[in-house]
């Protein structure tokens, strides 16, 4: 092994490992007990210098990057520029920056290797099962009666829940899911989803059991796609299980938070408030449809967030900010949608881990009515993972036209 790989090899392990430790206190331990000062600042550095050592020198490897530092980039000119509240809008142009370095830092790791973005979602899937099991174990009760971990917001751990399930998705459906690694994501999704029903967030509970129940189906249809007895069996004992566990756990559910939240339809007032926001973010999207208010805007008037990430960006970036940051989701999406249907050439695996990450990236589409997102520094890290994908897949692409898999036209279309 040359001196040259051998240093690469190292590096790689340390950004792992900064990484984890990174993700642990991000998700749990900040949450579980408290802040430790300089923890954020020291990884973040660490990470990006680390990051930086084994950057590569050709621009186009970085290409699923372009859109979201593209749109970083202008709508941080504008709201410098344009905004309303100028302290506040630099804060939030900060924090975005800062949040960058995680996503680079998982990126650069990655490196375009299927196995690297598996070790990642493994730290993941412990970082948050760990904020499930904290927040089953000594979960604080809200004014709503929702039980969270510490003072983490229900939709914030809504989300986490939500990228737990779909790394669980995408290990278990990895041909090197051991037996006892089976057990383990199955053990970790059951305690996300009794913590995501604790946490009372209807919008939360319904994305979860739709990533749960669409990412068991493309696991059994892509597993047994020649057999289509056993997917009918599969299928229908799936449809039996669902039924006979609501009909124990009926009289359970009901006495629950979130069935009462179900059940008052938003009379407790969040839908309310969530819309009044809404309207004063779009009030600023009219005063200014072009550049928006500034990043924070919504906050600044009224101490609040819209509680939607397509209200903030219109209210906040703008037609031209909303613009690219949509594009660039819709993108992820048609390439994970264009990749999850690739029987052909891809490997079982990989179409599985597409067909995951198609169903995360449509869950941001769907939650983003709720959630605003782009001040939250683990929705970096998703794009983090999207963006990791997206570069593995581009590179079997071009690995299976080089062998004459696939045509030129199908991969340049993908």
């Amino acid at each position: 092994m040359s001196s040259t790989n051998k240093q690469h090899k190292i590096g790689s392990a340390t950004l792992y490992i900064l990484l984890s430790f990174f993700f642990i206190y991000a998700f749990w331990y900040q949450n579980a007990y408290s802040e430790i000062r300089l923890a954020f600042p020291v990884l973040g550095v660490l990470i990006l210098i680390l990051s930086c050592m084994n950057l590569h020198k050709s621009f186009n490897y970085y290409n699923p990057l372009w859109l979201i530092i593209f749109f970083i980039i202008i709508s941080s000119m504008n709201s410098l520029l344009f905004g309303k509240f100028p302290s506040l809008t630099t804060k939030y142009v900060f924090n975005i920056i800062e949040y960058l370095i995680p996503m680079f830092g998982i990126y650069v790791y990655v490196d375009g290797k299927i196995d690297k973005l598996r070790k990642i979602l493994w730290i993941l899937s412990v970082a948050i099962t760990l904020v499930a099991l904290w927040s089953l174990i000594d979960g604080k009760i809200t004014s709503t009666g929702a039980i969270a971990l510490g003072d983490l917001n229900v939709n914030v751990e809504s989300s986490y829940f939500a990228v737990a399930v779909v790394s669980n998705v995408v290990l278990f459906g990895s041909g090197k899911a051991t037996l006892w690694k089976k057990s383990i994501i199955i053990t970790s999704t059951l305690l996300c989803a009794k913590a995501q029903i604790d946490s009372a967030s209807r919008r939360g509970f319904l994305i979860l059991a739709f990533l749960l129940m669409a990412g068991i189906i493309s696991y059994i249809h892509i597993k047994y796609k020649k057999k289509p007895l056993v997917r009918g069996l599969f299928f229908i004992s799936m449809v039996l299980t669902v039924t006979v566990a609501i009909y124990l756990l009926a009289d359970v559910f009901l006495t629950t938070t979130l069935f009462q939240r179900f059940l008052s339809g938003g009379e407790e007032g969040g839908d309310t408030g969530r819309k009044i926001l809404m309207g004063l973010a779009f009030d600023y999207f009219l005063d200014s449809p072009i550049v928006g208010a500034g990043f924070g805007a919504i906050e600044g008037r009224i101490g609040v967030y819209s509680h939607s990430m397509y209200f903030e960006l219109l209210g906040c970036t703008g037609i031209i900010g909303f613009g690219i940051f949509i594009t660039m989701l819709l993108r992820c999406a048609k390439c994970f949608y264009c990749n999850a249907s690739a029987l052909s050439y891809l490997p079982e695996d990989l179409i599985i881990t597409s067909r995951g990450f198609l169903l995360l990236v449509i869950s941001v589409l769907i939650s983003g009515y709720a959630v605003v997102y782009i001040y939250d520094m683990y929705f970096y890290i998703i794009l983090g993972l999207v963006f990791s994908m997206q570069r593995i897949l581009k590179e079997e692409r071009e690995r299976n036209y080089s062998k004459g898999n696939i045509s030129m036209m199908t991969s340049k279309s993908r």
